[in-house]
């Protein structure tokens, strides 16, 4: 810039500096967070004028590829550092144009968006806009939801979700777990399925497989995926799942397939099953088919139903259940709902028969009998089996032994004929002699017919009313004797002799006995005795049973003091492990001497005996060291239940208890069992919120028992799919342990469980203490922790660290950290430590790499303090930056305002903002102010300051070259461009002329213009250098009108007092011709036109005599050569007259003829005879004085 000094010295003084246009108006840039930007922007100046400028920026993260531009016109390239700035951030700055035709300033505005993601519908914003988009695309919404980037979604309230995102996110593409996600975040209900029948209702179906149709509707958006089930061997479909392909709008036309060759007689049914995971619907399907065949069928099961009521109804007579008249009437009932049937059938006019005789009514049974004698002769298919019912009962009506053998004999015969008809046989029972007469034969009869395939009740029935009589029987355990104990325990039959039976029996029966276990214990009910109960046991022990519905059994046997090995042990397995009960001591003692139980079981029954320890004192002393043991294996095995979580509040009491189990024990205080009644969930997930990893966990029965700290965690099922469930009924949560005693006393002992320790720190960051600094600092280094979680704790920690002077330790803690896992905010807090602990290289460096967001003004300025002590005092960029950002947010100290002053470049006003502020303190302005100078030259940009500004940088040492360019420039645009200048300048100049400094011509036309129009402030001292000034340019021919006002100071200025001075403005260099004529001369006369001269670099001027009345019209132009050749311009016009041309000098011969002809018009004579004398006086002096040089 030094050069604008030395061409103003050579009185090349830019008339017109021209101006600079830029291709932009001002800069916006739209970034992501982190993101650089590159760009340009175009200089363009005026043409055929050489542009130079210097550029800077207001902030070093937009940096100016090029500081300095030459020409005409030049491309600025920029490039924006974004790393550091955060979604959200706003950036406003300039880019300064320091240059030789003025300043500017450029103005940019970067804006770091929100973290969006695009989609066809615009910018995602929020879960919102993604529930938007799931029910307009619900692809394109899928697809999103597994993108890296979707976290962005979880600000605000939204936050709460991002743990459930995390588990439902795991397997890229499953849909369903997608709409869980939408469900659960209450943005969605879930779709449903509308089936437009109750129930699908087909008959006469076509031949081979015909096609059929329902109408599915979806009543919802979102997740489409059915499974389709079928049930029912006749029906079939092509699809077994649908898809949202398969609906047109919200309707699929489903269609499924019916196989008639699959088909029985009768009502088929079947359904369609149509499900997900997060609803399901049927639909039955009942296709009816029917012809003779099947009403002939329909008549027979009708008549099976009769049958089994006769049999039931029967079975209860005899066994004496009922009573003969409640036997009668029932079966009167039964016959007559089966005559409606059919009256021509036989059969049940033979039961009407037999009724009859029960009651004694003979001759009516009589009638009855003929008429179904008449219709078993006529029928066509006669059975067997009723004829020789009808014989039967033709003998109960009285008849002789001779006949009574001979319905015998003839029975006898059919059922050899028909060895496989039980009905015949049975009737055969009551009709042969041999059966009536040895109980032995007719029990092996009846076991005959089992072995035939016989399983009517009638013969269980007469083989249990042969055991009553003779016991001695029922000797074996084989199928038919099992048959009939099934049968007598299902219908209340046992008898006593039954249950003495079985006490011999069971004991010695090899083999499977499965089906004995009801019947004794049905045996039990009816008699409660010792041996059935040895026998239950026995066998249940035998066949492994465990079940809690049998602990009654094993609890009934330990309290006979049952020998049985391992009862005691069985006892414990079917016990109810949810509520802990006092045991018999007998079972305390029995484990006291021998425990091979597993450790559940193991910790059931030292809880109960730690829970009734007063009752059982002296057991409890003897057992104690035992449990004791016990606890410390099962802490150092990790298991936990309801029962160890008793064991452990009781027995870890003592300070060497909590020294053993202490590591082990503090995960398993917070052990929850969680319970899901869905039998299709296979793991359990859990992920807490300030970590970024999740566990699985395989569910046991359902059920699984895990480590839950705190609240802050998501839990979701899964099932063998893959698919995950937020829990919802049916699922059960449980913790163990709901009281903090041992959480205290063992919190102290483990440092390294990384959940154990966020639950215990918290999100309180202002509760570190001494005693809980390890945990931070296992969190800090745990991988697994949440970057946010993570630099959430590290203020907090540099904060402990410095308040507690533990140096040492804040030093290490802060050359372990990283600025990119913090964010603005946080990067700032830790810049601050860094100061304070003199890191001062280490803060400079991450302020380079991330900018100066989030650190504090107090904590930049102190930086820069160090910084420059340290230096030195050398240039240094960064440094630079820090203190001016400093200053302009108001912040500012003596050395970073000596550093500004010192190295500081920028534009005119932000060095007068330095330079106030500097001034202010009372620093050396002497340097700052010269380089001010330099700057306002070089731009022509001047400030308010200027001669605050211009007095600083000449009070000593004054660079006279600098100073005298100044004033030219300040003269120049005074004289020239008639801009207002302060009175220091002209003092300066008027200080320079006196010491005689060569000065331009343009300083002493400004000093003669300025003192011309402010007499009062020129000093005494002063009128010498005006005028040596004014003689000057006397000599020189000058001709202004500001001469006229010195005519009455100086005697040799006296030759301007009748004169008139027109002056014109224009460009330098035109010819400029003054047209002009009085205006009386006007008529008939042309303007006289005479070359006006130019007095100084578009400064013009012409001098007239005028006297009193004249009026002289004029007009101006101007003649200059383009780029289309020589040009003529009319530029002004007007006139101009004596009374406006005055002068308060009463000297001069044009004065007196002025008066003279002001008499005459005013036609005072005695005046005008007066003065006409004085004037004759003057001429003839002057005429008489003064001869005209030859």
């Amino acid at each position: 810039m030094r050069e604008v000094v030395d061409r103003i010295l050579e009185e090349k003084f830019e008339y017109e500096r021209g101006g600079l246009e830029f291709s932009e108006s001002r800069i916006e840039l739209h970034l992501q967070a982190g993101e650089d930007c590159e760009g340009s922007f175009r200089v363009i100046g005026k043409p055929g004028c050489v542009t130079r400028g210097f550029i800077y920026t207001s902030d070093d993260r937009m940096e100016c590829l090029a500081e300095e531009f030459f020409g005409t016109g030049e491309e600025i390239g920029y490039l924006f550092h974004g790393k550091g700035m955060e979604s959200g951030d706003v950036l406003q700055g300039n880019f300064y144009v320091v240059s030789n035709q003025g300043e500017y300033a450029l103005p940019f505005v970067v804006m770091v968006s929100k973290r969006t993601m695009a989609t066809s519908l615009g910018a995602m914003k929020n879960l919102f806009h993604f529930a938007n988009l799931a029910k307009s695309d619900w692809a394109e919404a899928v697809r999103l939801f597994y993108q890296p980037g979707f976290e962005i979604l979880f600000e605000g309230s939204d936050r709460k979700y991002r743990g459930l995102y995390r588990g439902l996110s795991r397997y890229f593409g499953n849909e369903r777990n997608v709409e869980e996600f939408l469900i659960a975040i209450h943005k969605k209900q879930t779709t449903n399925y509308i089936i437009d029948e109750d129930k699908l209702r087909l008959e006469d179906v076509a031949e081979g497989i015909g096609r059929h149709e329902v109408l599915l509707t979806k009543n919802g958006w979102g997740y489409t995926r059915l499974q389709v089930e079928v049930r029912g061997d006749f029906l079939s479909v092509d699809k077994v799942e649908l898809s949202d392909d398969d609906f047109l709008g919200n309707r699929c036309m489903f269609y499924y397939y019916v196989n008639k060759d699959k088909l029985h007689k009768g009502i088929n049914c079947g359904s369609l099953h149509f499900y997900n995971s997060f609803m399901e619907t049927s639909v039955p399907v009942e296709v009816r088919v029917e012809d003779e065949e099947y009403r002939q069928g329909s008549f027979y099961r009708k008549k099976q139903e009769l049958l089994v009521q006769i049999m039931e109804y029967y079975g209860a007579f005899r066994m004496k259940k009922i009573s003969t008249r409640t036997w009668l009437t029932r079966n009167y009932e039964i016959m007559d709902a089966w005559a409606e049937l059919n009256d021509a059938d036989p059969e049940p006019k033979l039961y009407r028969a037999h009724l009859l005789i029960t009651e004694g009514r003979v001759n009516e049974a009589g009638w009855m009998l003929d008429q179904a004698r008449n219709s078993i002769l006529q029928s066509r298919d006669m059975d067997n089996a009723v004829w020789c019912y009808y014989l039967y009962l033709s003998t109960l009506r009285g008849k002789d032994e001779h006949y009574v053998n001979k319905i015998a004999e003839e029975t006898a015969s059919c059922y050899e004929r028909e060895p496989n008809n039980w009905r015949i046989g049975w009737l055969l029972l009551y009709l042969s002699p041999e059966y009536g007469m040895s109980y032995a034969k007719k029990w092996m009869f009846i076991k005959q017919q089992f072995e035939r395939g016989c399983n009517s009740p009638v013969f269980y029935i007469e083989a249990l009313l042969l055991i009553k009589l003779e016991p001695s029987l029922f000797m074996e355990l084989g199928d038919f004797e099992m048959q009939m104990l099934r049968y007598a325990a299902k219908h209340d039959l046992l008898t006593d002799e039954i249950i003495m039976q079985l006490h011999y029996l069971v004991p010695r029966k090899q083999g499977n006995l499965r089906g004995i276990l009801p019947v004794l214990k049905k045996s039990y009910e009816k008699r409660a005795d010792g041996e059935t109960l040895q026998n239950i046991c026995t066998l249940l022990i035998r066949e492994n049973r465990r079940g809690t519905e049998e602990f009654p059994w094993y609890a009934a046997g330990v309290e006979e003091n049952l020998r049985i090995t391992k009862l005691y042990e069985y006892y414990m397995y079917s016990l109810d492990m949810e509520e802990l009960i006092k045991l018999p001591k007998v079972v305390y003692m029995y484990f006291a001497y021998h425990n091979n139980l597993d450790w559940e079981r193991s910790s059931y029954l030292y809880a109960s005996l730690l829970k009734y320890r007063s009752e059982l004192p002296d057991l409890y002393e003897k057992e104690r060291f035992h449990i004791q043991e016990f606890v410390v294996r099962m802490t150092g095995k990790g298991l936990v239940n309801r029962h160890l979580a008793f064991l452990y509040k009781k027995v870890i009491v003592s300070d060497v208890m909590l020294e053993e189990t202490g590591e082990d024990l503090a995960p398993l205080l917070f052990s929850v069992r969680l319970k899901t009644s869905d039998t299709r969930m296979r793991k359990l997930i859990l992920q807490y919120t300030r970590e970024v990893g999740e566990k699985s966990f395989v569910l046991t029965d359902g059920q699984a028992v895990i480590p839950l700290y705190g609240e802050e965690y998501t839990l979701l099922l899964e099932d063998g799919m893959g698919n995950r469930y937020v829990p919802g009924d049916g699922f059960e949560m449980e913790r163990f342990f709901t009281e903090d005693r041992l959480l205290s006393e063992i919190q102290g002992r483990d440092f390294q469980t990384i959940s154990l320790q966020a639950y215990l720190c918290g999100a309180d960051m202002s509760g570190i203490t001494k005693e809980n600094i390890k945990r931070y600092e296992c969190l800090l280094a745990g991988e697994e922790v949440d970057p946010d979680y993570r630099q959430a704790i590290v203020p907090g920690m540099a904060q402990f660290y410095y308040d507690n002077d533990m140096m040492e330790e804040l030093d290490i803690f802060l050359d372990g950290l990283s600025p990119s896992l913090l964010d603005a905010s946080k990067r700032g807090e830790i810049v601050r430590y860094l100061v304070l602990r003199e890191k001062l290289e280490r803060a400079v460096e991450w302020i380079r790499e991330y900018g100066v967001n989030g650190i504090a003004l107090k904590t930049l300025l102190r930086l820069a303090s160090k910084m420059i002590q340290d230096s030195n005092q050398i240039e240094d960029k960064e440094l630079l930056f820090i203190c001016y950002y400093t200053f302009q947010k108001g912040k500012t100290d003596l050395l970073t305002l000596e550093y500004l002053l010192a190295y500081f470049r920028g534009s005119t006003k932000q060095m007068r903002d330095i330079w106030k502020a500097a001034r202010d303190r009372g620093l050396d302005l002497h340097g700052f102010s010269e380089r001010i100078l330099v700057q306002m030259l070089y731009s022509g940009y001047f400030v308010g300051e200027i001669a605050a500004i211009f007095s600083a940088a000449i009070e000593r040492d004054a660079d006279i070259s600098l100073e005298k360019a100044f004033v030219s420039q300040c003269c120049y645009d005074y004289f020239v461009k008639d801009k207002m200048t302060e009175a220091v300048v002209f003092e300066e100049l008027e200080r320079l002329l006196r010491m005689g400094e060569p000065m331009q011509k343009v300083c002493l036309l400004a000093y003669v213009r300025y003192y011309a129009e402010n007499r009062s402030r020129l000093r005494r001292e002063g009128r010498k250098v005006l005028e040596n000034c004014l003689c000057r340019l006397v000599e020189e021919g000058v001709v202004l009108s500001c001469l006229l006002e010195y005519t009455g100071m100086f005697p040799f200025m006296r030759r301007f007092c009748d004169k008139t001075v027109l002056e014109h403005v224009t460009k330098p260099g035109r010819k400029v011709f003054l047209h002009y004529m009085l205006q009386e001369e006007a008529e008939g006369e042309d303007y006289r036109k005479a070359e006006m001269r130019e007095v100084y670099a578009g400064i013009y001027s012409s001098m007239f005599v005028l006297f009193f009345g004249e009026k002289m019209v004029y007009y101006i132009t101007e003649e200059y050569t383009d780029e289309n050749g020589r040009q003529e311009e009319l530029t002004s016009s007007g006139s101009i007259s004596r009374s406006e041309a005055e002068t308060d000098t009463p000297e001069g011969r044009f004065h007196l003829l002025n008066d003279i002809v002001i008499a005459e018009a005013l036609q005072d004579y005695d005046t005008l005879d007066s003065m006409l004398i004085e004037y004759e006086k003057t001429d003839a002096m002057q005429e008489e004085l003064f001869h005209i040089c030859k």
